[in-house]
């Protein structure tokens, strides 16, 4: 019996320190918070300020629910992951190298089979059944929810993909532009900074943002301006 209760406090020790790893946030400034794994992670997306979702090596998922400590998920692969997007805590899909795709459904992570082996950079969902994702050259689009894709060929490896719906979708990456998708064509935009944008955040016609590899980002509102972020970044 009193080992028992040994143990017990043991673990509510346990559970009280692990708390208070997740500091207090005063809003409007950053904080950092300790993940409970060692790789590197790479892309973070939340549903709500309580269910955040984070990716990065060695098929690491974390997942911080409700405001408690970062916790693993089982995801059956040790490939390394870069993107992490979804439309609710039931839908959320992963993307990786070796053409690993993976979707939650808010209990297991499952595999989705997309016809490509190459390295996947990121994945943007436009609606809960449509799927965006860009890796190496290409950029591919599910409408069933991983069924069917379809794909585009362009230049460069993409390594990010953002819009508002499904007639407003951009992609960047490594050894390219920026590319604008209007529903029915693509086109090439250079936003005046070289050839390498590691991301971008498309969230009007006159409010596109993209990161070059310099740290001054570059926004679009009625022509191409940079964003200067401040020194060390």
């Amino acid at each position: 019996g009193c080992a028992d209760v040994n143990n017990d406090d043991d673990d509510l020790l346990s559970e009280v320190a692990s708390l208070a790893q997740i500091p207090t946030c005063t809003s409007g400034t950053w904080c950092q918070e300790t993940a409970p794994v060692s790789s590197i992670l790479y892309t973070v997306w939340a549903q709500s300020f309580n269910d955040v979702f984070a990716v990065g090596n060695d098929g690491v998922i974390l997942r911080r629910l409700n405001n408690e400590e970062w916790a693993s998920m089982a995801s059956g692969t040790s490939v390394h992951l870069r993107g992490v997007w979804g439309t609710s805590s039931s839908n959320v899909w992963v993307v990786g190298n070796a053409g690993t795709v993976l979707r939650f459904d808010g209990t297991n992570w499952s595999p989705v089979t997309i016809p490509t082996t190459s390295d996947l950079g990121a994945v943007w969902l436009s609606s809960a059944g449509t799927v965006w994702i860009v890796g190496a050259a290409k950029v591919w689009r599910s409408t069933d929810n991983g069924v069917n894709w379809t794909s585009w060929t362009r230049t460069g490896i993409l390594l990010s993909i953002s819009g508002t719906n499904d007639s407003n979708v951009w992609a960047t990456g490594e050894n390219t532009q920026a590319h604008k998708w209007n529903g029915s064509t693509w086109s090439n935009v250079n936003p005046g900074a070289g050839t390498n944008y590691f991301s971008v955040l498309y969230l009007a016609s006159n409010n596109v943002w993209v990161a070059p590899l310099t740290p001054a980002s570059r926004r679009f509102t009625n022509k191409w301006n940079s964003v200067t972020a401040p020194a060390g970044t």
